[in-house]
């Protein structure tokens, strides 16, 4: 083996090594930042951004792994991999506590800042179960210290913004007859149950004593009276049904609360030519009433009350 060719040899493996260690260091400046994710990150002292918007920032931040590719006069190609917010689109909007919690707050305070906190918020605890999103970008790496995570905390705004406008829309795209039972935490009683109800402010013991439809139900609104005419509704059949009502707090007016409902959607039936119901009565604190009333249904009956101040959608079946 001639000398010129170890010497060359030697020059090719010092030249490679030299290689390796720049790419090495950079990289474990990189693996410390994926410890901390500490450098002058201008995020968190932006007024301009919310708390929650910061927190969710952080916390998406907080996911980031730096793989070096290539290194080129201190400036570091790196591989990024961080939570993917947009692979919890599904989940946020299927989860029907969020979805309450987003329209009493829309119902309450129609801020949007407010919304976008929430929003937020639901991210943040959510992060874990994201899946994991790759991109690539230029780290500039001097005195053996990252610069500026700017580039990378861009992508991460980015991200958060489009991913809350995602949200906000999809949410607006919900039916509202579909969201009204999404958003309720749903209650289902049958006849001779008892529960309890807020109607502006006071409570009732409630408990159903008959539903009847049909044929049944028409010969009870008969009975009340032979001058009740009950109308043709065609595909819609006739609900009747009656329950107590208990008053736990003050002296009060009580006004039947509850209406027939199919498939989510409020079902009127005209009452003014009928004799003889109590749909309302004064109710003495401690004292029983009975209430009845009619409505309509199609197929199997439902009766429900909304109760959107306390979440709850009481089903009677």
């Amino acid at each position: 083996m001639s000398k010129k060719f170890i010497i060359i040899s030697a020059l090719l493996c010092i030249l490679c090594v030299g290689c390796q260690s720049t790419e090495d260091a950079a990289q474990s400046v990189c693996d410390e930042y994926n410890i901390s994710h500490s450098v002058n990150n201008t995020v968190i002292d932006s007024s301009e951004l919310g708390d929650s918007y910061n927190k969710l920032m952080l916390a998406t931040i907080d996911t980031v792994k730096l793989n070096v590719l290539s290194v080129s006069a201190g400036e570091c190609n790196c591989e990024v991999t961080y939570a993917d917010l947009d692979s919890l689109v599904e989940q946020t909007i299927s989860d029907s506590a969020f979805i309450q919690d987003y329209y009493k707050l829309n119902e309450t305070q129609s801020s949007e800042t407010a919304l976008k906190d929430l929003i937020c918020d639901y991210l943040t605890v959510a992060i874990g179960n994201a899946n994991v999103k790759k991109i690539d970008t230029q780290i500039v790496i001097s005195d053996g210290e990252i610069q500026s995570d700017k580039p990378i905390v861009n992508a991460i705004g980015d991200d958060i913004d489009s991913v809350i406008k995602t949200i906000e829309n999809e949410l607006t795209d919900i039916d509202t007859d579909v969201t009204q039972e999404q958003i309720l935490e749903k209650k289902t009683y049958k006849i001779g149950d008892y529960f309890v109800i807020s109607v502006d402010g006071n409570e009732y013991l409630i408990c159903f004593k008959e539903v009847y439809t049909g044929s049944d139900a028409i010969k009870k609104i008969v009975d009340l009276s032979s001058n009740n005419q009950v109308s043709n509704y065609g595909e819609f059949t006739l609900v009747w049904y009656e329950y107590s009502v208990t008053n736990l707090g003050d002296d009060s007016i009580y006004s039947d609360v509850f209406v027939s409902s199919s498939q989510s959607h409020v079902l009127d039936y005209e009452k003014s030519n009928l004799f003889g119901l109590k749909n309302e009565s004064k109710v003495l604190a401690g004292q029983t009433v009975i209430i009845n009333n009619v409505g309509l249904c199609k197929g199997n009956y439902c009766l429900i009350w909304q109760d959107f101040t306390d979440g709850i959608l009481f089903q009677i079946e």
